[in-house]
């Protein structure tokens, strides 16, 4: 191979590894973090806590401090519906990585937490039921 046919090579082939990096620039898409304070809701039937809109949604943790165990919680998202009481919650914690709910001794109040919950599709969370959520928050991830 002469010199001159080498030099032409590797221009082509930097100009090959350019337009596939371009390319790859143009269909990356990134992850976006989200943290959600939920304040004070008085549930009486139903109510929607939050929806999170996006291609693939992680929501890393869920956490929600109430004032009594009838209720039930809603997550809702494009394949389908989770949905469990807190009883239900409740019997499955001592088994489960991503669900706790528990009753804190100290004051009287009911904890739910789920962890690690993946979606692809939007998801809206609501809770049924008589209850009043003291505060809580989402922290969440979001492919976009």
């Amino acid at each position: 191979m002469r010199i001159r046919d080498l030099i032409n090579a590797i221009i082509i082939a930097e100009e090959i590894k350019l337009r596939n990096e371009e390319k790859v620039k143009e269909t990356v898409k990134e992850w976006r973090s989200y943290f959600r304070h939920i304040g004070r809701i008085e549930v009486k039937g139903s109510s929607d806590v939050v929806k999170i809109d996006g291609e693939k949604v992680v929501i890393e943790e869920i956490v929600m401090k109430v004032n009594s165990p009838n209720f039930s919680i809603n997550l809702e998202y494009p394949s389908g519906v989770f949905s469990k009481s807190y009883e239900e919650l409740s019997k499955l914690s001592p088994s489960s990585k991503t669900i706790d709910a528990f009753e804190d001794a100290e004051d009287g109040t009911y904890v739910i937490a789920l962890h690690d919950l993946s979606f692809n599709g939007s998801v809206k969370i609501s809770l049924t039921g008589d209850v009043t959520v003291l505060y809580g928050f989402v922290k969440y991830r979001v492919y976009m």
